[in-house]
């Protein structure tokens, strides 16, 4: 035979010969499964599920807390523009007040004038 032929002989062989071996060191694994290994995992599953439920609750008070902020700041967005309001009416007053000073300040001295 070609020396080929043998080596890919060879090669398949112990291909076969590992796949085997790997196959027979799963078997006893797979069957040496206890109720104890299926009560951890039940364990397990009901730990994350207490978790997250916990996280939920978490979410759900901060979905609450962010609420009591935004109506925190549309109070203070509210209280903002009624002081700005109030500060253009300070304004208008006082450029009010400057005209009565103006004329005043005229009325006066027309009035010492005479």
């Amino acid at each position: 035979m070609n020396q080929k032929k043998i080596i890919s002989i060879i090669a398949v062989i112990m291909a076969v010969l590992m796949a085997f071996s790997l196959i027979a060191s799963v078997l006893p694994t797979a069957f040496a499964v206890s109720q104890a290994d299926i009560d951890a995992l039940q364990a397990k599953r009901e730990e994350l599920a207490q978790q997250a439920q916990e996280a939920s609750e978490r979410v759900d008070t901060l979905r609450a807390e962010q609420a009591n902020v935004l109506d925190r700041k549309t109070a203070l967005d509210l209280k903002n523009q009624a002081a700005k309001e109030s500060l253009v009416l300070i304004a208008e007053e006082l450029s009010m007040y400057e005209e009565i000073v103006a004329e005043k300040t005229e009325e006066l001295n027309a009035a010492l004038d005479r």
